[in-house]
């Protein structure tokens, strides 16, 4: 909603000022360019996510017994950020959705480079409501310091 009010702005802002020049076809056409670059500009979801966690990068599989498992893709690098939730035998969240879900916990999590693996693994299944009983566990994650650490269960 923020984001569409915005736009709606900028575009208002272009309409007025477009309309207080001249008539020159020339600055019409450079009007409308400039409308055109800003109608681009990264409000894409997968562009403006939050870059404030502890890490650039989540990459997680639990698995349990009957092939039941869990997983997210999380990266943010280069001002785009990818989220994406996997779970067998539900649907694929993807985009804002899976990064809604994602970012209360994500900013719960107060494990770093130094936390003892177990400890990592024991608070990010009870952060995320996941069952302590895995049969394998799977985690990368890269620290917003350029760290890139392995768990492993």
């Amino acid at each position: 909603m923020i984001r569409s009010g915005i736009l709606t702005f900028v575009f208002f802002c272009i309409l007025i000022a477009a309309g207080c020049g001249g008539t020159n076809n020339k600055d019409e056409a450079m009007d409308t360019q400039k409308l055109t670059n800003i109608e681009n500009i990264a409000f894409d979801t997968q562009q403006t996510a939050p870059s404030a966690f502890r890490f650039t990068k989540f990459d997680m599989e639990v698995d349990y017994v009957d092939t039941l498992s869990y997983g997210i893709d999380y990266e943010h690098e280069n001002q785009q950020t990818k989220a994406v939730i996997h779970e067998i035998g539900e649907e694929r969240i993807s985009g804002e959705e899976a990064l809604d879900q994602l970012t209360p916990h994500f900013q719960e999590m107060s494990f770093d480079e130094n936390t003892p693996e177990d400890e990592v693994i024991e608070e990010v299944l009870n952060i995320l409501g996941l069952d302590q009983t895995f049969k394998e566990f799977k985690l990368e994650v890269v620290f917003s310091n350029g760290v890139n650490k392995e768990y492993e269960s």
